[in-house]
């Protein structure tokens, strides 16, 4: 395990958005995100527009048009584009961008077996490959879990899946293929209020077939909401909510995987 950062394709293609040449444009909430990030702390370089002349399609020219915009990019920042025309993956896949949710991971770090106040949710599952992440989110995730120990010594958390060490696709999940992606089980307490584990195995799918009732309650165990804004916040990330987990992904700034050629 290497201490430089683990490197994705980070230049994305997301299809069924906005298309290049569309004259609304600005109006599409997928472009409006990429102004906003772009201006952010973030910053990332977006093809706005291209275009080849229909007589002149097929030669060759929107690929070299391409590739020269590509050479003289800052290789520390992303690029992204989008489109509408299924038919163009194809032709900006030859320049190693990827669809965003078929993306993959480079030399991903596993996450530890357990610490002062975590574990996995499944030895057979981390035995599998599937608890391996971009190495920022495993600093990310390791200094949280420290920071909450020091907060409150008495919790106890579990972290569902994370990624192949490569990445890629990832069932069955439709995310969680390039290593920025983390299930975090919820924290409960038991009857007495005291913090507890959630129970994770073959009879309850690794935690993930688990269901609570609109108490928010499975068996003696209760979702411990206040643990859960905590981590949360520790994180200081936002994740989308679920029943028995809940997923967070990261937004980390990578490194392309190749250098593009100029011939």
């Amino acid at each position: 395990m290497s201490g430089a950062d683990t490197r994705v394709l980070t230049a994305a293609l997301v299809p069924q958005t906005a298309a290049l040449l569309a004259t609304a444009l600005d109006e599409d909430p997928a472009y409006e995100d990429l102004e906003a990030r772009a201006a952010g702390d973030d910053p990332y370089h977006h093809v706005h527009m291209m275009a080849v002349r229909p007589e002149l399609q097929g030669q060759g020219i929107g690929g070299a048009l391409l590739r020269d915009v590509l050479r003289d990019v800052d290789a520390s920042a992303p690029v992204v584009l989008t489109t509408h025309k299924p038919e163009n993956v194809v032709f900006y896949r030859r320049a190693d961008f990827e669809v965003v949710h078929e993306g993959r991971l480079v030399d991903g770090w596993k996450l530890p077996r357990s610490g002062p106040n975590f574990a996995a949710y499944s030895d057979t599952g981390r035995a599998l490959g599937r608890t391996y992440v971009h190495s920022r989110v495993h600093a990310i995730v390791l200094e949280s879990y420290a920071a909450l120990d020091k907060s409150d010594p008495e919790l106890r958390l579990l972290y569902g899946e994370t990624g192949p060490r490569e990445g890629g696709p990832f069932e069955p999940h439709r995310t969680h293929q390039t290593g920025t992606s983390v299930d975090f089980m919820t924290p409960v307490r038991d009857g007495r209020g005291a913090p507890a584990v959630l129970p994770t195995g073959p009879h309850n799918k690794f935690g993930y077939g688990i269901d609570f009732d609109r108490q928010a309650r499975f068996e003696d165990l209760r979702i411990d909401f206040e643990a859960t804004a905590l981590h949360l916040a520790l994180l200081a990330k936002t994740a989308a909510a679920h029943d028995d987990h809940y997923h967070v992904d990261f937004g980390v700034r990578c490194a392309r995987t190749r250098s593009r050629s100029s011939g």
